[in-house]
């Protein structure tokens, strides 16, 4: 049974404050909007640029399963990834995979080819999330850390909101 009071709760007044202070903190903070942003803006317009090639929108839907696939993949690996190069490699090198394979899935000049790619950015968003996580997890002190994962997860799910608002924009456009 979950107990109904955290004890020292609301004992600390800006809380939210002096976690956004330490700078490590913030910077996975930040990044969870700003790449979620992305992923958000991208999920409206997937079944669009899916059309470009004839594929229906059954297809179209491989897209979106292929990076959440692939994503799922890569989290039940990242542990071990992290354990091994370490949570700044990890990162940095899920980060350098999800933005390859977005940039190349857009260049891509048939659907296979973006579905292999748009594949490989959702293992590297597997990895790059669980890096953040694991930062977050070893950076933050015990008191703090429900608070410090409420706001990586309000980042995270408040990036994928604004984006699917702003690629909606765009994909009304086009």
């Amino acid at each position: 049974m979950l107990p109904c009071v955290v004890e020292g709760a609301g004992k600390e007044r800006g809380a939210i404050r002096a976690i956004l202070s330490d700078r490590s903190v913030a910077s996975v903070i930040a990044l969870a909007l700003f790449l979620n942003l992305g992923t958000g803006i991208v999920l409206p317009i997937l079944p669009l640029f899916a059309r470009s090639f004839g594929v229906d929108y059954g297809q179209a839907g491989l897209l979106v399963g292929a990076f959440y696939f692939a994503r799922l993949m890569s989290d039940l690996a990242a542990g071990a990834i992290i354990n091994r190069f370490g949570i700044r490699r990890s990162a940095g090198a899920g980060l350098v995979l999800l933005s390859l394979g977005a940039l190349l899935t857009g260049l891509s000049p048939s659907f296979s080819l973006a579905l292999i790619c748009w594949a490989a950015a959702g293992a590297g968003a597997g990895t790059v999330f669980a890096a953040m996580y694991n930062a977050l997890l070893a950076g933050v002190a015990k008191a703090r850390m429900a608070r410090a994962l409420s706001l990586f997860y309000g980042a995270f799910n408040g990036g994928v909101v604004a984006g699917g608002f702003l690629g909606g924009l765009v994909a009304s456009r086009l």
